[in-house]
């Protein structure tokens, strides 16, 4: 699930979609033919995700033990790793994936990234940076730091 989450959370990108997500361990219920999907873990995935103010894949807790565990690794970085995930009005120790470690070959340019560089593939869909609501312009503020954070380790390999 995490490499299927982390693909898509990459294709989104790619199409200058920015996404967030969250994944769950545990109940869930769903009826194909009828499109239905329910259960404690969708909900906690979507509150996990949801709550995260950046663009990124946020892991709940049901899940975090189990992930970590797994030990993944990719380019010899972790693939879950903790962080300071930022909310609204403040940030909380959370687990999360670590996208930018995973998707360095296909960066277009040299770290660090500033948060207009990466801003610049939405602008034609949400208009110009300095024009957005702050809470919106903290979401790409928040997920610049990350990046160029993880970036960062990942170049000191």
């Amino acid at each position: 699930m995490i490499i299927l989450v982390a693909e898509i959370f990459h294709a989104a990108l790619f199409k200058c979609v920015p996404v967030r997500a969250g994944i769950a361990l545990g109940e869930f219920c769903f009826n194909l033919d009828k499109s239905m999907y329910a259960g404690p873990a969708l909900i906690d995935a979507y509150r996990v995700g949801e709550s995260a103010q950046w663009l990124g894949i946020t892991l709940s807790e049901s899940v975090h033990g189990m992930a970590t565990s797994l030990g993944m690794k990719s380019n010899g970085k972790d693939v879950i790793i903790g962080w300071p995930v930022p909310l609204k009005n403040s940030e909380r120790p959370g687990f999360v994936v670590n996208w930018p470690v995973i998707f360095a070959h296909d960066l277009k340019v040299k770290p660090p990234v500033s948060v207009h560089q990466f801003y610049m593939a939405f602008e034609q869909a949400f208009g110009c940076f300095d024009a957005l609501e702050p809470a919106v312009q903290s979401k790409y503020k928040n997920t610049v730091r990350f990046m160029n954070k993880q970036l960062k380790l990942y170049s000191e390999v």
